[in-house]
Order: structure tokens, then C-alpha cells, then sequence
């Protein structure tokens, strides 16, 4: 197990205990990213960048045990290291939640290919690197960038396939996205908020001390 995976497991079950989703998100769709934190007992992963079906379906592939798929055995945590192996495979198979994210306009073009990939249950949009794959970095509301957003939700839609977003913390843009189709959201990131909480606080301390 790498380095964080200690951390990731510890993480993990304390939103476990507190009866909260769990759904990963991994460095890139290789193995070696995609084992380690299944492993670690994450229900779910979200895999950034991807470009092709054929990459989607080494993505699901490598998140689901022979015969429906060839991830490698050796669940120790999710399975109490050994003591709940029974059945565990099986469980395992059918519970998986597994998303791609949609942010490379190469996986727009393939996504009607992506949709249709059996063991695939999310698309995600990831709106400002899709931009930049169109060489309109940052330009989320760009015609472009809509006509693409727009063509992969409605394609994820054929298949009765649920649609997420990523996006900063702007609840005019969620809204948007909402329109749009989109039905589960990732708005903003932690460092972002702790960010903004600061200013706000620095800028209240400065006012303070001026008046005082």
C-alpha cells in the first residue's frame, strides 16, 4: 500500500461510520492508481482525463473482479483483512460505483462509444479542463464548451446514465449546470474555502483594528 494509503483508510472509514458517500477520486486511469484506493475500502472511484472508450473500459475493467472484469485480488480492508472474504468478490462486483471524468474534448467526440460501455455507472464534466482542451481555457460558459457539455449529458441520458459536474464554488454556474441536466456536483475544493475564509476574516480583523 503506498504511503497515504494509511490515511486514505482511515478517512475512509470515518465517513464510513458516519453513513456518508464515499467516491474517490484517482490520479490517473492506470492500475497502480486505480487498485490501491479500492483496495483501501473506497465504494466508488472518479477517473480524471480519460480519452478514449477503449481507456473507459480498462477503467472498468481494472474495477471489477474475473470473470466481469481483471482487477487483482487483495482486499484486505474491505474485507477485515481475511475475516469477511465470503461472498466478498460477488459484493464487491455488483456495489462498485464507477465515473469517468469528461474533460478532454477527444472524450466528448467517443462519448456516445463511452455511455454504452457496460460497468460504467457516471459521467462527470469537468467544465474548466474541458475548456482548456478547446483552447478556451476558463471560458466555461463559451458556446463550444456548452455544445460539449451538452452533447455528453444528453448521450449519458440515452443509457439512464446520472451526470455530475465539477465546478467552482459559484452558485450561478451550479444553477446553470442543473439546467443542463447535471444531477450530482463537486462545487469547489477545500483549499479554496479555507481560502476564502481567511480573507474574509483578515479583512475583518484589519477593519476592526482601524476602528478600534
Amino acid at each position: 500500500m503506498p504511503p497515504w494509503g494509511s490515511r486514505l483508510c482511515a478517512a475512509i472509514c470515518w465517513l464510513h461510520a458516519r453513513r456518508c458517500a464515499v467516491v474517490v477520486r484517482t490520479a490517473s486511469s492506470d492500475i497502480a492508481s486505480i487498485k490501491p484506493i479500492l483496495d483501501a475500502g473506497a465504494p466508488g472511484i472518479v477517473v480524471p482525463q480519460v480519452a478514449s472508450a477503449e481507456e473507459v473500459q480498462h477503467v472498468v475493467d481494472a474495477c471489477r473482479y474475473p470473470p466481469q472484469g481483471q482487477r487483482g485480488f487483495g482486499p484486505f480492508v474491505p474485507t477485515d483483512y481475511g475475516r469477511k472474504e465470503a461472498g466478498y468478490v460477488e459484493r464487491a462486483n455488483r456495489a462498485v460505483f464507477v465515473a469517468v471524468m469528461i474533460e478532454r474534448k477527444e472524450a466528448v467526440d467517443a462519448i456516445d462509444e463511452i455511455v454504452a460501455i457496460d460497468g460504467l455507472d457516471s459521467i462527470v464534466i469537468g467544465p474548466m479542463d474541458l475548456s482548456g482542451s478547446m483552447n478556451v481555457l476558463g471560458q466555461a460558459d463559451h458556446p463550444d464548451v456548452v455544445a460539449a457539455m451538452e452533447k455528453a449529458i444528453a448521450a449519458a441520458k440515452t443509457k439512464n446514465m446520472p451526470v455530475g459536474s465539477g465546478m467552482p464554488a459559484d452558485p450561478a454556474f451550479a444553477s446553470k449546470q442543473a439546467a443542463r441536466g447535471i444531477q450530482w456536483m463537486q462545487v469547489g475544493v477545500d483549499l479554496s474555502y479555507l481560502a476564502s475564509s481567511v480573507d474574509a476574516t483578515m479583512k475583518s480583523l484589519g477593519e476592526a483594528l482601524r476602528d478600534a
